[in-house]
């Protein structure tokens, strides 16, 4: 349960308004019981920065109390201090002390909220009786985010879009209506790199979203190829429940109906390729919702879902990246001004903002490209941008240099995209940086990697040198840096990076090492029956199963090996369909390869799960088929535990005499 907060209430104001009403309003609410943070009283001076106090203060303050007037709407300090309490989804009570109730003395934000009248004297202890009134009502809970990433660290609000899918969302807040199977699905669709998933992230972090669902806002990375009972598992056991109940896609999607009748919760399913993969999450629920981003609309389309469609960047949103990368003063209060031809103060010499619109435009306003535009500017300087305008210019009259690559079965070039980041690859700074940035696309699709397997997959013998090649990689913007400190790739940046590998005649010699260092990492039996490793190779899985595909296919032996490593975590952690799917196909491997030892041993286990799903039948002759291969290679600590086995199994089916003897020649 989260602690407590120590004050009731943060007093935000502006010291030229009225500090005077400020100290006789906190002296009244401490005599009426409330415990108030006031910066006369806590601390002396703001000082040229905000200081960290301030921060926790709010996050310490049940509610802020934001003291309204001309001075205010003007001040940085009063707004980092409301946008703060945004933030931390507190909830923000104005009141207006001087001037009218308009955007110049309330911010906008808080145009429309419930703002008592004090800028009569006489009438404060009335007013003051109501905003008690407003200070002692219950605070609605607010929704836990589980696995929401964070958004990324130069974000861009796209407020427009954010209201649409919000309001599509909470469609039966605002009007009453019946929820139909349509309204429980949203869809976000449009074209790969545009910020689908960066706007489910912002949806989730919003604080009226968080109130609108708080039994939680569960996150689902499904990409191409999911394991849809995993996920349905993730979801029942995140929200409460326990993964035995999602053995299979079917009894999960069951069990999940009536874990969601009861709640209010949002579900994210983060990029989803096919409707068969958003189906089984569809489950009856008057208060819980599913949001789902797609590069595709027929899939929208298919699974029933409410639509909203995610364009590229307008030219107000491009500058505003822009200004948020480079930390620059546009000198406009709209980008849509006549462009008064600087950008404004800069260390660098200044670029006209009739460059930065042009950048935009010959990107077509891609969301991923400008990003990398702005990092190549603020890595040049921002009097690069003629150039690099230029450079982009003559890549649009001829050809880009990735034009050949063959991305394979993830084929969903843009070309904005693919003329950015063939620059911002062509610029790196070295051969040995290139070819790092290709080996990266080794890793899963869906999947997160740190420092130590970039350097086993790189060859690094010092963590560090890898770690220094990633954070230059981060600062170009052709990877990102998770909340965990792992490391990721946008999926069409990965596709490329893959294909140039590919080109380069290297991806086989890559998939080799990157299934050597997972092989040695998590290929350990023994090790991973201690269940304080389950959280490492839950987040390592997506790339276990990637090392997985290449291993049963070129080293077979191992692989099967690997599968047997963490068999133990699979059995607490992942659903019997995972499960069956990588034991088979390492029974497969392991024959190809002549590899008794693994193939008994998976054999065994097969056995295992088919008692757990009543298979009785199939167990036996699981069993049966493993226990020659052991007397065979004479491996008797596995001919002991198939004795077991089977003797566990006649008991179950009543053949006790056979019991017996299994356990007396165990």
């Amino acid at each position: 349960m989260p602690d407590q907060p120590t004050y009731d209430c943060f007093l935000s104001y502006s010291r030229h308004d009225d500090e005077p009403f400020v100290k006789k309003l906190r002296d009244a609410l401490g005599k009426r019981g409330f415990k108030v943070w006031w910066d006369k009283a806590a601390m002396e001076a703001r000082g040229t920065t905000f200081h960290d106090e301030i921060i926790e203060a709010i996050k310490d303050s049940r509610r802020l109390v934001l003291v309204c007037g001309p001075e205010a709407v003007k001040s940085t300090y009063v707004r980092q201090e409301w946008e703060y309490a945004q933030k931390f989804c507190k909830v923000i009570n104005p009141i207006l002390r001087l001037g009218d109730y308009n955007a110049e003395c309330i911010p906008a934000p808080f145009l429309k909220e419930n703002t008592p009248d004090f800028r009569q004297d006489i009438e404060f202890e009335r007013k003051l009786a109501e905003l008690e009134r407003l200070l002692r009502s219950d605070d609605l809970p607010i929704g836990t985010l589980y696995g929401v990433p964070l958004l990324p660290t130069h974000y861009v609000t796209r407020q427009t879009a954010l209201d649409a899918v919000e309001k599509l969302i909470r469609t039966d807040s605002f009007e009453p209506v019946v929820v139909t199977a349509k309204r429980q699905v949203t869809a976000v669709h449009g074209m790969g790199g545009i910020g689908k998933s960066v706007l489910a992230a912002a949806l989730a972090q919003d604080c009226d979203i968080r109130r609108r669902f708080p039994d939680g806002i569960v996150w689902v990375a499904i990409g191409k190829t999911p394991e849809i009972a995993t996920r349905l598992g993730d979801i029942g056991v995140t929200l409460g429940d326990s993964r035995d109940e999602y053995p299979d896609e079917t009894r999960g999607k069951v069990a999940l109906g009536r874990l969601l009748g009861e709640k209010s919760a949002l579900i994210i399913l983060d990029d989803v390729w096919q409707h068969a993969h958003a189906d089984p999450f569809r489950v009856p629920s008057a208060r819980s919702r599913i949001l789902v981003t797609t590069r595709s609309r027929q899939l929208a389309m298919q699974i029933g879902a409410q639509e909203y469609r995610l364009d590229v960047l307008t030219e107000a949103e491009g500058l505003a990246l822009f200004a948020e990368r480079l930390d620059l003063d546009l000198g406009l209060d709209t980008p849509d001004e006549p462009d008064t031809g600087a950008v404004g103060a800069h260390p660098d010499a200044p670029a006209p903002i009739a460059t930065l619109r042009a950048i935009i435009h010959e990107l077509g306003g891609h969301t991923q490209a400008v990003a990398l535009a702005a990092a190549q500017l603020a890595g040049e300087g921002v009097a690069y941008a003629p150039e690099l305008l230029a450079r982009l210019q003559k890549r649009r009259d001829g050809e880009t240099p990735f034009k050949d690559l063959n991305l394979g079965d993830d084929d969903d070039r843009d070309f904005n995209l693919e003329a950015m980041l063939s620059l911002s690859y062509d610029d790196l700074p070295d051969d040995d940086l290139r070819l790092r940035f290709r080996a990266l696309g080794v890793f899963a699709l869906e999947g997160t990697f740190d420092a130590a397997a970039a350097g086993g997959v790189w060859g690094d013998g010092d963590v560090d040198d890898a770690a220094d090649a990633l954070r230059e990689l981060e600062r170009r913007s052709m990877i990102v840096r998770r909340e965990d400190g792992r490391w990721a790739l946008h999926g069409l940046v990965r596709t490329y990076a893959r294909a140039l590998a590919r080109r380069a005649h290297e991806l086989d010699d890559t998939l080799a090492r990157h299934f050597g260092y997972y092989f040695r990492l998590h290929g350990d039996y023994d090790t991973n029956n201690d269940e304080d490793r389950h959280p490492l190779i839950s987040i390592d899985f997506d790339n276990l199963r990637a090392a997985l595909d290449w291993g049963f296919e070129h080293e077979p032996a191992r692989a099967a090996d690997l599968v047997v490593g963490f068999d133990y975590y699979m059995l607490l952690r992942e659903s019997l369909t995972t499960q069956r799917t990588l034991l088979e196909r390492g029974r497969e491997a392991a024959n190809a390869a002549g590899h008794a030892q693994g193939e008994a041993s998976i054999l065994l286990r097969i056995g295992n799960l088919n008692v757990r799903e009543d298979r009785l039948s199939d167990a036996r002759q699981n069993y049966e088929q493993a226990l020659p291969i052991y007397e065979t290679i004479g491996a008797r600590l596995g001919q002991a535990n198939t004795l077991v086995a089977l003797g566990d199994l006649n008991v179950r089916e009543d053949r006790l005499s056979d019991a017996r003897q299994n356990y007396e020649q165990a």
